[in-house]
This record gives structure tokens, sequence and C-alpha cells, in this order.
């Protein structure tokens, strides 16, 4: 068919044949590759991932363990109420709250629950207590309720002097006192 070209020609059809069939080559192989690279990268990626998902399963017995563990520590603590209703936890809190004024020589005025407030592991429970004493029964109050099981904290205080200082010691001068003190309720998961 190509006889009759004269052969330089030929020569430059054979070579621009020669160069089409690289370029269909090139355009058909430089895909194939590419999407074969691609497919190595994912294969890796997904390697890896299995293998942290085998590590996960293979160490979940241990975490399981430790967090029993961790939950049993955390309740022998007692460091918050357990299995009673906000409610009576409240009247618990009030309760000690009155015992702890008397016990250093404060006079309680009043004592009031504030609303609950939840989260996902834990209720809280707050009372504002109000009472009269001085200093010094400030200072065995808090001594007192830091030691406390389960964990009592202040969160707000207020202390406002009935009269102006004299030459009494300061810590003696009689003083209004009011405490928000809360607890915490640990829900049935934790």
């Amino acid at each position: 068919m190509f006889d009759h070209l004269p052969t330089k020609r030929q020569q430059l059809l054979a070579v621009a044949l020669l160069l089409l069939t690289i370029m269909l080559t090139w355009l058909l192989i430089t895909p194939l590759l590419s999407s074969a690279e691609s497919s190595a990268e994912k294969v890796d990626d997904l390697r890896f991932q299995l293998t942290r998902y085998r590590t996960a399963i293979e160490e979940k017995a241990a975490l399981e363990t430790e967090y029993a563990n961790l939950n049993r520590q955390l309740a022998e603590e007692n460091l918050f109420h357990r299995d009673i209703a906000p409610g009576v936890a409240a009247a618990t809190l009030q309760n000690r709250a009155r015992e702890a004024v008397e016990k250093f020589g404060g006079s309680l005025i009043s004592t009031q629950v504030l609303a609950d407030k939840t989260d996902s592991h834990f209720t809280q429970v707050a009372i504002n207590v109000r009472f009269t004493g001085n200093g010094q029964v400030l200072q065995a109050l808090l001594l007192e309720l830091e030691g406390t099981r389960p964990v009592l904290s202040v969160e707000k205080i207020s202390v406002v002097s009935k009269r102006r200082p004299s030459k009494q010691r300061p810590s003696l001068l009689p003083l209004n006192i009011t405490l928000e003190i809360t607890s915490f309720l640990a829900s049935d998961g934790s």
C-alpha cells in the first residue's frame, strides 16, 4: 500500500506511525500507572487503619479491666454521693453545714437548696448557707469542709462585717457569712 510513495515519505510515515503508537501507548498506560499508584496508596492507608483497629481490639480487654479498676477505686475513695436522690443529697448537705456551723460556735441563719446542674456523668447539688460568726469560726468551718467525704467545695463566699473595726482583734469581729457549698452525685454510668 505504501510502495508507490517515495522512500523519504515512507520513512516519515513510519516515524509518524511510531510516534503515534508511542503517544497512544503513553496515553493509555499513564492513567493505568497512576491508578495503580493511587490504589497502592489506598491499600497502604487501609493496612495502617487495619493495624490500628487490630491493636485497639487487642488492648480492649486490658482497657476494660483498667476502667473497672479505676471505677472501683473511685467508689472506694467516696468522693461523690452515690445511689441517692439529689433532694436527699441536698438535705444531707444542709444538715452537715448546720452541724459544722454549730460545732464551731457560729449561729446558722438559713440554708437554701439551689437548682441541680446535671451533665453526662455527674449531678451537682448546691446549697447556700448563711450564718454569723467570727473569722475563727469561718476558718474552722472551711477546714472542716475541706476534709469531708464525699467532697464538698465552696464555690462562692461572701463575708460582711457587722460593725466597724475597733481595737478588738479582727478575727473576733462578728461577721455575716454566706457560702455556696456544692457536692456531686455520681450517675449510674460512673
